[in-house]
């Protein structure tokens, strides 16, 4: 089949064509960019919490190992 009459691939293109469109807007948003922003610094937020829960569950465990050796 040719390219012209191939209706898979002349969708692949059409959808290829919206894609860099829409990304072409959204790097130009100015509240696309606003809202990015934002989810990486939530996300940056996140893991720290995630790492200072693992973190105090470690000292506190650690804690209660060292106390209890003395008994």
């Amino acid at each position: 089949m040719t390219e012209e009459r191939d209706p898979l691939l002349r969708y692949a293109h059409a959808r290829a064509d919206l894609a860099d469109r829409q990304a072409e807007i959204e790097a130009t948003d100015p509240e696309e960019q606003r809202a990015r922003a934002t989810e990486r610094r939530l996300l940056r937020m996140l893991v720290a919490m995630v790492v200072i829960i693992v973190a105090a569950g470690f000292v506190i465990s650690m804690i209660a190992i060292l106390l209890n050796v003395g008994r």
